[in-house]
């Protein structure tokens, strides 16, 4: 069963819901629909709130959790308050979770799923809640948030004037003051580990294409990884 709920009741009155990829949009008249909050906060301070606020509550969700979701642009909402990025609502959830039994519930809390039927893995393979491997998990999450949503995001911003090696840095001063934060330890790091080299991204042109007989994935170069060593030679130098 499938709920759906009135935003509006999360939203107080002095307060306004933002779908994340309505951030992008651009009105009849050419002006961006954010370019009032950027006259007021200024570009570089609006945006690095923005990634913070949508980042954070995702990111525990995976490193306390183990739980990622399938967090694009239309399954995020931004509430904003004066224009200021506040927190974020997340929804869509039928089948944008993934997560490894075991890897972090205990015996009482294991959740005992359903399997879907054979004839929606045959529509959909990519449509599961279990995986096998915590990088799985981790990929879940990077696919949709920082290759979809995130590069979105960055591509938009240049107009002012901020560019994809300034944005790919605030991405991950924010990853790196969350694990500060909370103090996570290595192993919890590196388990669900944002700059590793071996992420991989499903290739949608693929699966729009040939259908979804096999999962098609790629293996990428990974920007946060560049951002965070040009982060790390920045502060030594």
């Amino acid at each position: 069963m499938i709920y759906r709920e009135n935003i509006n009741t999360y939203v107080n009155e002095n307060e306004r819901a933002f779908p994340l990829n309505a951030v992008t949009h651009i009105q009849k008249n050419g002006v961006p629909i954010i370019q009032a909050f950027i006259d007021e906060y200024g570009a570089k301070r609006w945006l690095n709130r923005l990634i913070e606020v949508v980042s954070k509550p995702l990111m525990h969700l995976l490193y306390v959790h183990g739980i990622a979701l399938e967090s694009h642009a239309q399954n995020l909402i931004v509430i904003l308050e004066d224009g200021w990025p506040k927190r974020v609502v997340a929804k869509d959830l039928h089948d944008g979770v993934r997560f490894v039994p075991h890897s972090h519930f205990g015996p009482k809390n294991q959740p005992v799923l359903i399997s879907e039927p054979e004839a929606h893995k045959k529509v959909n393979r990519y449509s599961f809640l279990e995986a096998d491997a915590l990088t799985d998990v981790r990929d879940y999450f990077y696919d949709a948030f920082y290759f979809i949503c995130m590069t979105e995001i960055a591509f938009f911003f240049e107009r002012y004037e901020i560019d994809e090696e300034m944005f790919w840095k605030m991405c991950t001063n924010v990853i790196l003051d969350y694990q500060h934060e909370v103090n996570l330890d290595q192993e919890r790091c590196e388990a669900y580990d944002l700059f590793g080299e071996d992420i991989k991204i499903e290739q949608m042109t693929k699966r729009r294409l040939f259908g979804d007989g096999e999962l098609y994935f790629s293996q990428v170069e990974n920007p946060l990884l560049l951002a965070r060593r040009q982060v790390e030679c920045e502060s030594i130098s």
